[in-house]
């Protein structure tokens, strides 16, 4: 439901996933993730549109399956 509002607990550490950015620059994209990962983010992964994740390669599930495990 696009209209419905989240409020979500994140904390340095953690993998963001953000869906329905809309369309921008490569530029703009590259500056908001380095931002984040600056606040402390393990990783940031931006999608223009809904979130779905069966559209990664098996690469980008590796690295994103990588970034969320703990020691």
């Amino acid at each position: 439901m696009p209209d419905e509002k989240r409020v979500v607990l994140v904390k340095p550490g953690d993998v963001l996933v953000i869906g329905n950015v809309g369309d921008h620059s490569l530029v703009d994209l590259q500056r908001a993730v380095d931002h984040l990962k600056q606040l402390g983010f393990v990783g940031v992964l931006l999608f223009a549109a809904d979130i779905q994740l069966d559209a990664l390669t098996p690469d980008d599930v590796a690295n994103l399956t990588a970034m969320v495990q703990t020691e």
